[in-house]
């Protein structure tokens, strides 16, 4: 049987293509030959074909949610990105459209549209800004340039700025290393600058930082000054990187904290840290209070904004855990994570739990009843399930559950709180009977109070994965990761956990509204 890439309609060399009506049609097209992958999940955003990596441009607007993402429209490895663009009216059905943006031969963003946010302008236009790379020696970041395009007409034409590169080059004398991922936001009211922009670098060796830019107009900017820096030479509580990329930065109107999420950087090495802590009166500058691990799994490249009811919502990209001979081959590659609300927890940490729109795609409910002993089956044989799991105490061993099991034992995945492995984690080392695939452990570190009672919610999705711990308070823990089992029959699931009392399950229902 031919590999489902080889099965897809083939992609046009014409480099227009990704712009047009046909790349959406051979999209629907590209979804419906996909469907029958095993690991193809159903109800997370993923590309119709080809590769995906860090969302971008996420934001309501216009009574919708619109999500750009790095995107091969072409293949399913990293390279020649785009802006893909699907968009929902409701968080979690999708409709694919034609890519949003694509690289110009010849000019400041021939080697890549890399990644970048969205603003709503002063007179309510959304503005995209992204990374533009151009050509250079050894691929510079000096080659990396700040870019922006408007939105028009209801999100059906994006027109790059005449005026691009906004930021032409990185900060006068300043030696870097690496330049990209602008992120910008309003500033404060009554703040010297209008609009703020950080931008993920860091300084040889000493460590990453985020750079803070100013400006009135979206157009014009003046460098300000680092928002914090990393120590890339210290490890605990949480390494943070010699670089940091695609920062995100928020107010939590909730806590009174500045939020800052990076992504730790180096070569071949790459985590999401949450800092949060005191912003200084100009909303640029943050000390940090707390630095931690915000997710041990495949999660990365996370990036939120505000929705229309003051929530920050967030999606994250959950890499491939598999060789790239086997997903190039697949048809495509990577997955965007559930949309999640964002917290500051009463220790400052951050957290991110399921947004709520989510229950909309549950179906045939199954009560999930405690039995003897410290395991207790579910009735329910799924690959794209929900578990939501009561604990009344964290007891003496793990708390969650076992999923994708083959009936002999095989294959399996424990995701759940571990005390000894200290946090919320996806044991993957018997997930899967092909050992090509990662089989390593995932942690979220976390400690949960001896006493306490607590929630574990499993999503599995194909070979998707996220497992969220609430408490009465709300999130205190998330991880996502993938997981790819062989077997067909790997569909039983059990709850492992002295102190479980009851839960429930789910059948999860598909999210392309293209599709039945």
């Amino acid at each position: 049987m031919a590999a489902p890439a080889d099965r897809l309609p083939p992609a046009p060399v014409d480099r227009d293509w990704p712009m047009t009506p046909g790349y959406v049609a051979r999209a629907t097209a590209g979804r419906a030959i996909l469907r029958d992958d095993p690991h193809r999940p159903r109800y997370h955003a993923c590309p119709p074909v080809g590769w995906m990596n860090d969302p971008n441009g996420v934001i309501q607007h216009g009574g919708r949610w619109h999500l750009f993402y790095q995107h091969n429209p072409r293949a399913s490895v990293h390279a020649d990105m785009h802006w893909g663009y699907m968009s929902s009216p409701d968080l979690v059905h999708w409709d694919d459209h034609a890519c949003a943006l694509r690289p110009e031969d010849g000019t400041y963003d021939a080697q890549g549209i890399w990644s970048g946010n969205a603003v709503v302008a002063d007179d309510g236009a959304p503005t995209l800004f992204y990374t533009g790379v151009r050509a250079g020696p050894n691929d510079r970041h000096e080659y990396q340039l700040v870019c922006i395009a408007d939105v028009r007409d209801g999100f059906t034409r994006f027109a790059k700025d005449p005026g691009n590169p906004v930021i032409p080059a990185t900060p006068l004398g300043m030696d870097l290393v690496q330049y990209r991922d602008p992120f910008v936001w309003r500033g404060r009211a009554g703040s010297p600058n209008t609009w703020l922009l950080a931008i993920g670098a860091g300084f040889p060796g000493v460590g990453g930082t985020a750079l803070v830019y100013g400006s009135d107009d979206l157009r014009h900017w003046e460098y300000l000054h680092p928002m914090a820096v990393g120590n890339a030479s210290v490890r605990e509580p949480v390494w943070t990187g010699i670089m940091w990329e695609c920062p995100d930065f928020y107010e939590d109107p909730a806590s009174g904290k500045g939020v800052l999420l990076l992504n730790a950087w180096d070569h071949g090495v790459q985590h999401v840290v949450a800092s949060t802590g005191d912003v200084d009166e100009t909303g640029t500058r943050l000390q940090a209070t707390r630095t931690s691990a915000f997710d041990g799994g495949a999660f990365y490249a996370p990036q939120s904004f505000w929705d229309a009811k003051g929530r920050r919502i967030q999606f994250g990209w959950l890499r491939e855990s598999r060789p790239a001979t086997v997903y190039g081959s697949a048809g495509w590659a990577g997955v965007m994570s559930l949309p999640r609300v964002l917290r500051v927890t009463p220790d400052g940490r951050l957290a991110g739990s399921p947004a709520p729109e989510t229950a909309a795609l549950r179906r045939d409910h199954v009560p999930v009843v405690p039995s003897a002993g410290t395991r207790h089956g579910v009735e329910l044989h799924e690959a794209h399930f929900e578990l939501s799991l009561r604990f009344d105490a964290v007891g003496t061993g793990r708390c969650g559950a076992r999923v994708r099991c083959s009936p002999d034992g095989q294959e399996a995945t424990f995701v759940g709180y571990d005390p000894a492995a200290g946090g919320l984690i996806v044991d993957r080392s018997q997930s899967s009977v092909d050992r090509v695939n990662s089989s390593t452990t995932s942690l979220t570190p976390l400690v949960i109070t001896d006493g306490a009672s607590f929630t574990v919610r499993i999503f599995g999705d194909g070979s998707v994965i996220e497992a969220f711990i609430e408490d009465e308070g709300g999130c205190i823990a998330n991880i996502g990761d993938r997981i790819y089992p062989t077997r067909p029959d790997s569909l039983r699931m059990s709850v492992e956990g002295t102190t479980f009392v009851g839960g429930d399950a789910w059948v999860m229902a598909d999210t392309w509204r293209s599709r039945a």
